[in-house]
């Protein structure tokens, strides 16, 4: 459809650890129909068909890929006609929830990921750092995290907003910087309470950011978020 000429509120969505938009295309196009612009980016070395572990681990690229398309979509004169840049959404589904939450400058530490799958190997997400999965072979020692660039600030100050769906990596989170987010956003939990696994466990983030509202989703899980197909 051809857009309407006018300012419109932006999104830029980021989908998780082995997705793609398609996956999505469910949202956006409602979002769309709403009179959001949507902008979803592939995030090479962690779509369907290119995950492996070591670059699921290399999560400044995400927040890189995001603030990257953010300035082509304001520069370029086939977009920037459309686009309110005092409304701009950082939203994200699993990893991309992770890389929504940074873009408005929550921090992550690296230590708590490796210490929790040291006392937890049977875990589904630490069995895929260990070795991959059938079809996608790989192994990241998460002792050995860029921890440097793993932990260092990806604060975007264009977002006005965000939207974080069962975001990863939640018990990596630094507390002061929680509390410092002061923009409006909200977190979505597909499932409710210890139903919920922990590396995605996000009822506790909202009550360290006083700007942020907290939906759970009773009866759902992780993955009742992607495309019904």
């Amino acid at each position: 459809a051809k857009p309407e000429v006018k300012k419109h509120p932006l999104i830029v969505f980021s989908h998780g650890s082995g997705g793609n938009p398609a996956n999505l295309s469910w949202i956006a196009s409602r979002l769309a129909r709403a009179g959001f612009v949507v902008a979803m980016p592939v995030h090479q070395g962690t779509t369907s068909s290119d995950s492996t572990p070591e670059q699921t681990l290399r999560v400044w690229e995400r927040s890189d890929d995001i603030s990257a398309l953010l300035d082509r979509l304001l520069s370029s004169p086939s977009t920037n006609s459309l686009i309110d840049e005092n409304n701009v959404t950082a939203m994200g589904f699993s990893l991309g929830g992770f890389t929504a939450l940074s873009l408005v400058g929550v921090r992550a530490q690296a230590a708590p990921l490796a210490q929790y799958c040291d006392q937890h190997p049977e875990n589904s997400t630490c069995i895929w750092f260990d070795r991959g999965t059938a079809g996608i072979k790989g192994h990241a020692d998460l002792h050995l995290i860029d921890v440097t660039r793993f932990q260092a600030s990806a604060t975007d100050k264009r977002f006005t907003r965000f939207v974080a769906i069962d975001p990863a990596f939640t018990n990596t989170f630094e507390a002061q910087s929680l509390a410092e987010v002061n923009v409006p956003g909200l977190i979505v939990s597909m499932g409710e309470g210890s139903d919920v696994p922990e590396m995605v466990r996000a009822d506790r983030l909202h009550k360290l950011m006083p700007r942020v509202k907290f939906e759970p989703v009773p009866g759902a899980n992780h993955f009742s978020f992607l495309a019904e197909c």
